[in-house]
């Protein structure tokens, strides 16, 4: 009997998990090791370059994710869509690389630069052309198992090379070789191993314009959402130097260590699943309720430890050369308290075909992060805390526009939503800064474990016993689920109340 819906979510979600987590490890270690190793120009330059091929990726994807994820009559045979996509991409990825390639050649001077460009770009290519469909396909069929598998070899292959690579050779090959193991791997898992598609080249008009138009309204969307998410380092990169960049970039992706933890295997299976969720409006709800309550939470507790701790845990891991980047990296995590709570309320208006409603919301960002940028560069001395400051601004903006017009769709209470763990983050970060104030402790490892115990207990004390009986009902109720092999339809009601 087919798995109802809930069971393909929490078997997918289990799945995307443990590869996220075991991912996540591996490239915090890799992550480390490279801090520690190589120069900080070196993270610049390769900063600067993969935001340039990530802008001009977004035009090689042409929002076709959602288009093809997305149920309609032009995508219900599954095999011919994906091989109309492919005939679609072939003509964008052959305009994307001429371009990033000519443009290297003509503007890129400095050697590392030229190379990260070129490498970045042919390994893009290769993903959007030949690695991108056959994820697209798992993804909407919510099927993740063998996608997390993958993803799970691909980037322990990947740390493998790049730390044999680093420790013999400390130049920017270091961060570009694993790239391009990652997508061996993913090559040799998608297609090697039980084949899940083979790539076509087949022209349905119909199909061809559907993907143009729906696409189309995607890509102002995700190449928007792409502006933002790099426009921030190019301008560093641009205005500051890569020795800048280097701190700036290292600052982020270490701050968007606790999104990935847990926020960003939840919005991998979201699409598709919110998709399935469209005819219902009232089990959408409830699904999208549940997901954004947990991600809240876990978010609030993740960001606000690491903040916390956040002096000890360079100066201890990262060693001191890094501690320039402190006071961006507690700016940075206020994007991962709430940037996985913007992606799902996107992933609804993208499963229900309103991609315009996203594509507007960011356009707002995008001139909010314009105009912060430049005031701050031009009537203040803040260099990267303004830059950081300006992406906060940004973000909470985009936040407020969709949670707006997500309210017309969805009936939700915004404060069972954010009530219980912004108390529980006040009330945890207050007690653990008056008890390190008040006690002596040894040793900066003594005092980074006494900020750990303190804050987690007095988080995990509040949120429990503000929602301690809702919390062990949900849970119950998932496992209940979990068992079940009914339909959706008759799968056991959720509730409205908070996590």
């Amino acid at each position: 009997m087919q798995k109802s819906l809930v069971q393909r979510f929490l078997v997918s979600i289990a799945w995307t998990s443990a590869a996220n987590w075991g991912i996540i490890a591996i490239s915090l270690v890799q992550s480390i090791l490279f801090a520690r190793i190589l120069e900080i120009e070196t993270f610049g330059i390769f900063a600067f370059a993969y935001s340039i091929v990530a802008i001009a990726a977004a035009f090689g994807k042409f929002g076709s994710g959602g288009a093809f994820i997305y149920r309609s009559k032009h995508t219900e045979n599954e095999l011919e869509a994906a091989a109309t996509l492919f005939s679609f991409k072939l003509i964008l990825v052959a305009l994307m690389a001429t371009l990033l390639l000519v443009g290297t050649f003509l503007f890129a001077h400095e050697p590392n630069l030229r190379l990260a460009l070129i490498v970045l770009t042919l390994s893009s290519s290769f993903n959007i052309l030949f690695l991108h469909i056959p994820e697209l396909i798992l993804k909407r069929r919510v099927v993740h198992r063998r996608l997390s598998s993958i993803e799970l070899i691909a980037s322990l292959a990947a740390v493998i090379v790049s730390i044999s690579w680093v420790l013999v050779q400390p130049t920017i090959w270091a961060l570009l070789i694993g790239d391009l193991v990652k997508r061996a791997v993913f090559f040799a898992g998608f297609y090697l191993w039980r084949p899940i598609w083979k790539p076509q080249i087949k022209w349905h008009k119909e199909t061809l314009k559907y993907y143009f138009t729906i696409g189309g309204k995607n890509f102002s969307a995700t190449s928007l959402l792409t502006l933002i998410d790099r426009v921030d380092d190019l301008w560093v990169g641009t205005l500051f130097g890569s020795a800048a960049l280097g701190i700036y970039s290292r600052a982020y992706r270490f701050a968007t260590y606790p999104r990935q933890l847990i926020a960003s295997a939840i919005n991998k299976v979201l699409l598709g699943t919110y998709a399935e969720l469209t005819e219902d409006k009232s089990q959408l709800t409830k699904a999208f309720f549940r997901v954004n309550a947990f991600l809240i939470r876990t978010g609030f507790f993740l960001g606000g430890l690491l903040s916390l701790i956040a002096p000890e845990f360079i100066s201890i891991v990262l060693t001191d050369k890094w501690l320039p980047m402190l006071p961006v990296f507690r700016v940075m995590l206020v994007f991962t308290l709430l940037d996985p709570l913007k992606d799902s309320i996107s992933r609804v208006f993208i499963a229900i075909g309103q991609p315009g409603v996203v594509f507007r919301a960011r356009l707002i960002q995008i001139s909010v992060l314009v105009l912060g940028l430049a005031l701050f560069y031009r009537f203040t001395d803040l260099t990267t805390i303004g830059v950081a400051i300006s992406v906060n601004l940004m973000l909470l903006t985009g936040i407020t526009v969709l949670l707006y017009k997500i309210r017309s769709l969805l009936q939700f209470s915004l404060p069972q939503l954010f009530l219980a763990p912004s108390i529980a983050l006040a009330s945890s970060y207050a007690v653990s800064w008056l008890l390190i104030s008040n006690l002596s402790t040894p040793n900066i490892v003594g005092t980074a474990i006494v900020k750990t115990l303190s804050f987690v207990s007095v988080y995990a004390g509040v949120l429990f016993l503000i929602e301690g009986r809702t919390i062990i009902k949900q849970i119950t109720q998932s496992r209940q689920m979990a068992k079940t092999d009914q339909p959706d339809s008759e799968s056991p009601q959720l509730e409205t109340e908070t996590l």
